[in-house]
């Protein structure tokens, strides 16, 4: 019997394969030559736009081209999320005099490059001291900064005025097959074009779900011991063509008043989403169409499908699924004050589960190798984390230890408040660990 199709490999490729090139990120080709110009003006003296905005879809490369500029720009990168509440603090130190100068090795000459991510999170009253901070940033910086935005009008005023903005957009089809195509060679994974072709598809432009779903598949069909990629494969995965559909829906809610038309659309989606998961959507999108009394009319629809939903949770009667839909798509297209912009955004709140079902995977993990290291109940290992965390964030030398004991990796240092400096100490402590036993070996060898 032939080998699988590979062996199981948790590295998630996203990370394994990120390009450290800017002409190896997948399409954007213009964006690209856009923000190469702009790093080649940092070498050439203070460009008159120090702050970019990198702004579009997620999973497009927006991330990944910064770091791969800093990288050909032999730059330094000090990454902030704007969602992160450390992020404020660590902003207003910036502000205070540390984005006016180089890095600390390499002092006033040095360069580094500032990203902040999930420049489009900051909301509400808790937020505007963070953004006050950026904006201040923005204006002082003597080093290049960029911000990250899925949304650029969910991004404050100031941020936009004291930034160029670089679009990044969906890579067409056959880009994303090509890059699919480059990874699955190097793995060894024999794949049809048209089953990486449907993955493709059903990424509709956003690369780092293509890639993640490719691993998926692979993983599956490895468990299964399967030795190719067939186009049969791809259709466990389920479609992408939901978003597609959803963004048709606020389309026809937002800008048309056709019914027939929204109800054909509406036809396609039901089988594909919930009116729960609907209902935020149209909540979300709302605010950024109107403001003041034209909030009236939709809104007055949203709470009353709100109502519905709450009615399915108490009496288990899931008619009520069918009102609570009529409302917040006829109702709102009817009781519209004007037709809008398409410009439509996934709910925020989509964004902060996945990210913290991210988060709760790297807690059990961590959670998993304190049980087996010191032979606890998983219970009281999880009691142990916060004591990690301020051991990591305090204690550098200990954190060392502690973290090659655990044998911890780069995310899980990052989870438990570590830094970059804490693995590297780490990488070069167990480089210097095997070398020694490397060299033990030999000289035992010498006396046989």
């Amino acid at each position: 019997m032939e080998k699988s199709i590979i062996t199981m490999n948790k590295e998630e490729w996203t990370e394994k394969y990120r390009p450290t090139k800017l002409k190896d990120v997948v399409g954007n080709k213009k964006a690209k030559k856009q923000l190469k110009k702009w790093g080649d003006q940092w070498e050439e003296g203070e460009p008159n736009n120090k702050v970019l905005r990198l702004v579009g879809p997620p999973g497009v490369g927006k991330t990944t081209s910064a770091y791969a500029l800093a990288k050909q720009k032999n730059w330094q990168v000090m990454e902030m999320n704007a969602s992160d509440k450390r992020t404020s603090f660590i902003v207003k130190k910036l502000a205070g005099g540390a984005a006016q100068t180089g890095t600390l090795s390499d002092g006033a000459q040095g360069m580094r490059l500032v990203i902040i991510d999930e420049a489009d999170n900051l909301h509400g009253r808790s937020d505007r001291g963070g953004k006050a901070a950026i904006t201040k940033v923005l204006k002082q910086t003597n080093q290049p900064m960029i911000l990250i935005a899925n949304d650029e009008y969910d991004m404050s005023r100031g941020m936009r005025s004291n930034s160029k903005k670089i679009e990044f957009k969906n890579p067409n089809q056959p880009e994303v097959v090509r890059a699919l195509q480059k990874i699955a060679k190097k793995e060894g994974i024999k794949a049809y074009k048209n089953a990486l072709r449907e993955i493709a598809r059903n990424a509709s432009g956003d690369v780092r779900g293509a890639i993640n779903d490719l691993q998926t598949i692979v993983i599956q069909l490895q468990v299964l011991g399967k030795e190719k990629l067939r186009k049969k494969d791809v259709t466990n995965l389920g479609r992408r063509d939901r978003k597609h559909n959803i963004w048709k829906m606020l389309n026809h809610v937002f800008r048309k008043n056709d019914f027939n038309s929204l109800k054909e659309v509406k036809r396609e989606l039901d089988p594909d989403i919930t009116p729960d998961e609907l209902l935020h959507w149209i909540d979300d999108n709302i605010p950024k169409r109107y403001n003041g009394n034209d909030l009236f009319g939709p809104m007055k629809h949203l709470a009353k499908a709100s109502i519905y939903l709450a009615r399915v949770s108490t009496s288990g009667n899931y008619s009520f699924w069918s009102y609570a839909s009529q409302q917040m798509t006829f109702g709102v297209m009817v009781d519209k004050p004007k037709k809008s912009p398409p410009q439509y955004n996934g709910p925020k709140m989509f964004g902060r589960l996945s990210k913290a079902s991210s988060n709760q995977q790297k807690q059990n993990r961590i959670t998993r190798k304190i049980a087996d290291t010191y032979f606890y109940s998983e219970t009281d290992a999880k009691e142990q984390i916060p004591y990690l965390s301020q051991i990591l964030e305090n204690n550098q030398q200990k954190a060392v230890e502690l973290a090659r004991t655990l044998r911890l990796d780069e995310d899980e240092i990052e989870y438990l408040g570590g830094d970059q400096e804490i693995y590297q100490k780490l990488q070069k402590t167990n480089e210097e660990h095997q070398e020694k036993q490397e060299n033990n070996q030999i000289s035992l060898g010498d006396f046989g």
